[in-house]
Parts: structure tokens; sequence; C-alpha cells
């Protein structure tokens, strides 16, 4: 599965435009990755950051030894986001089991 990660308040503690640099991985978000990419699935990291962070982005996501596919930046900024293949996460160590009920909804469906 192509799997999209957010990365503000989602992989990193959510931090002010000129701090991002300063932001922390949050708990279990460094192994949950590595295991999602480890079980064959694609990450790619969604980002309302600009453009113009492109270069300090991914240097903090290697830094920080986050592996991912693609990174993908401009997303836009908003108060919900619907989507029906979203997954409200809650706790990374919980997400394989998310994936994999969408995955098995997804199959039944078609």
């Amino acid at each position: 599965m192509v799997i999209v990660v957010d990365l503000d308040g989602v992989i990193c503690t959510e931090e002010r435009t000129f701090e991002r640099p300063l932001a922390r991985p949050k708990e279990g978000a460094r192994e949950g990755i590595r295991l999602l990419r480890s079980q064959g699935h694609v990450i790619i990291i969604y980002t309302a950051r600009s453009w113009a962070e492109y270069r300090m982005t991914v240097d903090w996501l290697r830094r920080n030894e986050i592996e991912y596919d693609a990174l993908m930046m401009g997303k836009p900024i908003y108060d919900v986001w619907v989507d029906d293949r979203a997954i409200c996460l809650e706790r990374w160590e919980h997400l394989p089991e998310q994936i994999e009920a969408l995955r098995r909804k997804k199959e039944q469906a078609n």
C-alpha cells in the first residue's frame, strides 16, 4: 500500500515556522514508519511546509532517521480533512492494525 503520513503533529512535534528545525520526533514515529516500510509499504510524507523549507525538512528527516520514499510539500492548511481513506492516528503502535483493517475493508468492497 501507498501510505501518506503528515509530518508536523504526526511524525514530529508541531513548532512555529521558524522553530521547525527544533521539532522532536513523536514517540513511536521512527519505529512505526520503519515497520511499515519493512512490510513493503511505500511511505510518502506530506506537509504544509512550503517549498522554501524543503532542504531544512530533508535535513531534519535525515538527522532524525525518519525513512520515507517521497516528500510532498505544500499541503493546504485546514481545520478538518475529510477523506474516505483516512486513518486518525491515536498511537503509532496501533497504526499497523488500522492499516490492515483498512486494507481488508478495501478488498471486501472490490
